[in-house]
């Protein structure tokens, strides 16, 4: 009659009698266990791989204190012979199959790793003494499930091992010394000497070496927080000169980041003191502790803490009395329980380059920044998040300009994604991309020689503040286009030179003030040409030098001038088309080297508060298209010659008129001429000559010669000494 079998196998699928000729186990906390079993069917009934695959299966290492229960799943089927090789796996180990790519946002990491492990349908446990604080962001990127659980968990020094609990495997996290149960059935474990020491017989540790380690004794972390840019955050723990600094360790706190020190400490003399050995308990298993006794133990006689397992069994026809077919050992790796145990923190996984993201925010807005000038990005490949507000942390955009350049990115825009490290929790914007929806503001590839830099009316678009450079050979260009208002301000001085012509339209009014003094040279001619009043108005001097000035005003032209007012000029022409007025406090001044002209539609009025000059070494012409009027004390006109052509003229002198030539004076009168006086007196120094009719009539010293008719009706009265001769 055979012995009981030491080890059970049944997988649901299958009622064939599986009988386990061998096995090997791997186990370690932190990580799914594996079990490869050999087994043979002992009806010889063949076993459909294909059905089996994924089935539950429940193996047992049979133990009088304690059974040690595999609760797994089939992952592997190989047929060996007239035998076959079953892997086992728990469900745990399924998660390293599922790749997915998710945005966390605010999420307590502890908590997100548990939702994961949930949504596998695995139970969890929590046995832990801290909470962790929240992120702002949690990205999945091309990482298995599993990998990003492990993840999560040792950035935070979270632990994880499995138990049974009432049939079902439970997944365990801690994070402290208390969390780990004793070996069941029993976790006295003596010492014993030996080679061959508890290879049968009671159970025992045997052939242990240990083993102490070199390893870092203090930790020093370093973070920054954007609120307080230019504080130092730095925590450590621990002392002693091999020094583990960290930089952007994840943490803002000061309180956090000093739990995140101690645990990276932990981290590192995790495996400061290991314990190596064997043994014939079945019941090992990592996340368990046992407390070594024996006169052997010595310094070694403390309770230990399980963290890998290698057990191997081989059960071939026992027969009772002779148990040399049968042999169980288990080879494990132990750290003294009294020290937390921290898992060696996984790598992230690379994200291959840049990634793409498209610049999210609230429903109503077309720009959705925070008070530090970042943005909200969804990333292209998650498929949980809309695309509002709450897509994705804060991002930092990358303004180009190292000088203080600021742009922010629009609702709707492409950007590129860098990231600060391997992961995708912190990216940056570094820049736009166009696309269809999204297109370069420049036609292309018509205008392509091309290049823009602006950014367009919100909401709504419409228009746009775009600074454009057209590159085409022979026609380059660059144009500024503000779509509303634009203010131009030079703290100092600002030099404009342009090489050819400077045009300017103002559509509506220009105003320009000047603080101290203006000075515009012309080279040549200057035109202004005003359609209704202009007003000018110098509380100083006014001076006009020019070759050539001409003025045309269509409305009146109006200068009220403080102090002087001088004009000088080759050429001087002026067109007023209503009325002109100068009024100048002190004196004006023209002064005309050449022609001067001045055309005034209506009334011409100038007011000179001292003295009014006018000088031309040309000609001038005056033509009032009104009244002209000149009103003053004494009015003085001298020329070298003085011709004047009135349709009309009317001269009236409110006390006495008096002409003076220095040479020969001439009237010509086209009509009558008729002069109307109380007395009129003619006063020549040799001769009065008078014609008429055919009749001169000649007076001079002593005589009186008329030659002609004459006729009279009236007699002559002669008195004096003036006869006829």
């Amino acid at each position: 009659m055979s012995l009981e079998a030491s080890y059970a196998l049944t997988i649901d699928g299958t009622d064939a009698p599986l009988r386990v000729r061998s096995f090997l186990s791997e186990e370690r906390v932190f990580a799914p266990y594996r079990v490869d079993v050999e087994l043979e069917v002992a009806d010889r009934t063949p076993l459909v791989a294909e059905a089996l695959l994924g089935q539950a299966a429940r193996f047992t290492l049979r133990d009088p204190l304690e059974p040690r229960v595999f609760r797994a799943v089939v992952d592997a089927i190989e047929a060996r012979g007239r035998g076959y090789r079953v892997t086992l796996v728990p469900r745990l180990a399924l998660l390293a199959d599922a790749v997915d790519h998710r945005v966390r946002v605010g999420e307590d990491p502890i908590a997100l790793a548990e939702e994961v492990l949930r949504a596998h349908h695995l139970d969890v446990e929590r046995r832990l003494s801290r909470s962790a604080e929240p992120r702002a962001q949690c990205v999945q990127a091309f990482e298995t499930d599993l990998d990003f659980v492990c993840r999560l968990l040792a950035e935070e020094g979270v632990l994880f091992h499995l138990e049974q609990d009432e049939g079902r495997d439970v997944v365990v996290l801690s994070d402290h010394t208390g969390a780990y149960p004793p070996v069941p059935g029993g976790d006295a474990l003596a010492l014993a000497e030996g080679e061959q020491a508890g290879l049968v017989g009671p159970e025992a540790i045997f052939a242990v070496e240990s083993t102490r380690a070199t390893v870092t004794d203090r930790v020093v972390l370093r973070d920054v927080d954007l609120s307080h840019p230019l504080a130092d955050p730095s925590v450590e723990s621990g002392s002693g000169p091999l020094e583990f600094y960290e930089h952007a360790a994840g943490y803002i706190r000061p309180d956090k980041g000093q739990e995140l020190a101690a645990i990276r400490l932990e981290e590192a003399r995790a495996r400061a003191f290991v314990l190596r050995g064997k043994s014939n308990c079945r019941r090992l298993f990592p996340g368990a502790t046992f407390q070594l006794t024996g006169d052997a133990a010595g310094a070694l006689g403390r309770r230990w803490l399980v963290v890998e397992v290698s057990q191997r069994g081989i059960d071939f026809d026992a027969e009772p009395g002779n148990p040399e077919g049968r042999r169980h050992e288990a080879e494990f790796v132990a750290v003294p329980a009294a020290s937390a145990y921290r898992a060696a923190r996984c790598a992230r996984p690379t994200l291959g380059g840049m990634q793409t993201g498209v610049v999210t925010g609230a429903a109503d807005g077309e720009i959705h920044p925070d008070a530090l000038g970042r943005i909200k990005v969804h990333l292209r490949w998650d498929r949980e998040r809309a695309m509002d507000d709450q897509s994705s942390a804060w991002v930092r955009p990358v303004q180009p300009p190292t000088t203080g350049g600021f742009f922010l990115p629009r609702v709707g825009w492409e950007v590129l994604l860098g990231f600060e490290g391997p992961s995708a929790d912190e990216p940056y914007a570094l820049g736009r991309l166009y696309n269809a929806e999204g297109v370069p503001p420049e036609g292309l590839p018509g205008k392509k020689v091309r290049s823009a830099f602006g950014s367009r009316t919100t909401p709504g678009g419409g228009g746009a503040n775009v600074l454009t450079f057209d590159d085409a050979a022979g026609a380059e260009g660059m144009y500024l286009d503000a779509s509303r208002d634009y203010t131009e301000r030079t703290e100092n001085d600002k030099v404009s030179t342009v090489t050819a012509d400077d045009v300017q339209a103002v559509g509506s009014t220009r105003t320009e003030t000047v603080g101290i003094a203006k000075t515009v040279q012309v080279q040549g001619a200057e035109t202004y040409t005003i359609a209704a009043d202009r007003s000018l108005s110098i509380e100083g001097n006014h001076v006009i030098s020019a070759a050539t000035e001409s003025v045309q005003v269509g409305g009146m032209r109006l200068f009220l001038i403080g102090g002087d007012h001088e004009t000088q000029a080759a050429t001087l022409s002026r067109m007023v088309g209503a009325a002109k007025a100068e009024v100048a406090i002190q004196g004006i001044d023209r002064h005309v080297t050449g022609f001067s002209t001045v055309a005034v539609g209506g009334s011409w009025q100038e007011i000179g508060g001292l003295s009014a000059a006018t000088g031309v070494l040309g000609a001038t012409s005056l033509v009032v298209g009104g009244l002209m009027s000149i009103g003053a004390r004494e009015v003085s006109l001298k020329a070298r010659s003085l011709k004047e052509t009135y349709g009309a003229q009317q001269v009236k002198a409110g006390a006495r008129h008096v002409e003076s030539f220095g040479g020969a004076a001439k009237y010509k009168v086209g009509g009558s001429l008729r002069a109307k006086a109380s007395s009129i007196s003619f006063v020549a120094k040799s001769k009065i000559t008078l014609h008429a009719s055919g009749v001169k009539i000649v007076i001079e010293q002593g005589k009186i010669t008329v030659k002609g008719a004459l006729k009279s009706s009236m007699e002559s009265v002669v008195t004096g000494d003036l006869t006829n001769g």
